[in-house]
């Protein structure tokens, strides 16, 4: 993908993970009820989220399509095996700032993308 969607976490929701300062990755998820939810800004204006984009960073992702994409896709026979999940989609105004996630170690970032460079 050439363009990614910034997970971000809502204000005042349950949320758990961390931030590396190397690589400013942050692995977090958001829990909703009994729900594991990934949350992304709404964009701008009236424009729309185009039908498949990439959620995360470019070492890290998760593919997302609109929901009435996923309700065609599942239904045809090629489409065995196909898991989704739901994305949460949240105004600006109601992302948390500054970012709650700790960081961890600049020694721990390192020894877990070791390989990746």
């Amino acid at each position: 993908p050439k363009r990614f969607y910034e997970p971000l976490i809502p204000h005042g929701i349950l949320h758990s993970g961390w931030r590396c300062p190397v690589c400013k990755y942050r692995s977090f998820t958001c829990v909703i009820g009994k729900q594991w939810i990934p949350f992304v800004g709404r964009l701008k204006g009236k424009r729309q989220f185009p039908p498949l984009f990439a959620v995360g960073f470019p070492h890290r992702f998760k593919l997302g399509m609109p929901s009435a994409r996923v309700k065609a896709l599942v239904t045809k026979p090629t489409a065995l095996g196909l898991t989704s999940e739901p994305l949460g989609i949240i105004d600006p105004s109601e992302i948390a700032v500054p970012d709650p996630l700790p960081l961890i170690s600049a020694k721990s970032a390192k020894s877990m993308y070791r390989g990746y460079d």
